[in-house]
């Protein structure tokens, strides 16, 4: 073989070779079109879902045309971007420890992924923060590989969508694309969900404060009417636990009148609180609402025995603007409590007030 047919060789050697790579280039591009369709199939179905169940319910289906994972996490900010709660898409029998449960918002990488709105992939044990409960736990279930991508609706960050396997550097930048395109249809739609859920939990607090006006109403004596209001506001808006306190003729301390809820075995009837103490004591002192979502983080509140309490709302009962006792409702779960709650709260404790005390 001459050297010019050598070269000729060489040279279709070498278009050949450039010829796999654009097919294969082709190949793996033929791929991303088809997710690039699913992606858009997804974001179709989640615009036309109406609640949060539904949004995370067509995620769980269409995700998997899009990502192989073995666990999928959607943690979302509270209003104050203080904490963040999980809810677990996928293998909720595994997570059922964090699912629906808050983190502070400097906790683990998902924490770290909203402070910094920065996208992490990498391996379980690479994660160079502290606070790791949440990888932990994953790491328990054999999770070997992560995504983890900010949650946005425009510039502002609403939480973190998480992707995470049992294979090793199973995720590159391709997958990570998707992910935050993703995270960014049921972001917009989780926020526009949330607004319309907000109006209609306001109409629909409305109605029942009407409601609970025209039971109240009803009521002659003094007990009916407040055992009947403690009831009444504990199941009409499901709230875990409503007690009534009035401050006693000497000022000094606050008696438990009525009670209604959860908490009922544990504070009986008549039971007395030292006015400087806990949280209904410094609204019965002070005159103004307390709206609690941690209260391990109020030095004011109260701790009683048996008692789970995580968020306390507490607002002054007043007569001519003068305070005679506290309206206040507790729950065993963290921010169970938002401004709505507080407002209606406020508008429940004035609604005895044309009653004889």
């Amino acid at each position: 073989m001459t050297k010019k047919n050598l070269n000729l060789h060489d040279k279709t050697e070498q278009t050949e070779s450039v010829k796999r790579k654009i097919q294969h280039r082709i190949a793996s591009n033929g791929n991303i079109f088809k997710k690039i369709e699913s992606l858009h199939d997804i974001i179709t179905q989640i615009d036309a879902t109406k609640t949060r169940e539904d949004i995370f319910n067509v995620f769980k289906s269409g995700s998997r045309w899009l990502f192989d994972y073995d666990i999928c996490l959607i943690s979302l900010l509270n209003n104050a971007k203080t904490h963040y709660s999980v809810n677990v898409i996928s293998n909720l029998n595994t997570l059922e420890e964090i699912n629906h449960k808050h983190f502070p918002v400097e906790e683990g990488m998902i924490g770290w992924v909203v402070k910094k709105q920065a996208v992490f992939i990498g391996s379980i044990g690479s994660i160079p923060i502290d606070g790791k409960k949440i990888e932990n736990i994953l790491k328990e279930s054999g999770i070997r590989h992560l995504i983890v991508v900010p949650m946005k609706t425009g510039s502002e960050v609403i939480g973190a969508l998480t992707l995470a396997t049992i294979h090793n550097k199973a995720y590159n930048d391709t997958d990570a694309l998707f992910a935050q395109l993703l995270a960014f249809a049921v972001g917009t739609s989780l926020k526009n969900n949330e607004a319309f859920e907000d109006a209609r939990k306001r109409i629909t607090q409305i109605e029942l404060i009407n409601e609970v006006s025209r039971q109240m109403a009803s009521m002659l004596q003094l007990d009916q009417l407040l055992n009947g209001a403690a009831v009444t506001i504990q199941k009409t808006f499901n709230y875990f636990d409503v007690t009534i306190f009035i401050i006693t003729d000497d000022g000094h301390e606050l008696e438990l009148v009525a009670h209604s809820g959860n908490f009922i075995d544990f504070l009986p009837h008549g039971y007395r609180q030292n006015i400087n103490q806990g949280i209904v004591g410094w609204v019965a002192r002070s005159g103004e609402k307390i709206l609690c979502n941690d209260v391990s983080q109020d030095l004011r509140y109260l701790a009683y025995e048996y008692h789970s309490t995580k968020s306390e709302l507490a607002t002054p009962i007043k007569i001519d603007g003068r305070v005679i006792g506290v309206l206040n409702v507790e729950d065993t779960k963290l921010h169970a409590f938002d401004d709505t709650d507080a407002v209606v709260l406020e508008t429940l404790s004035h609604l005895p007030i044309n009653k004889p005390l």
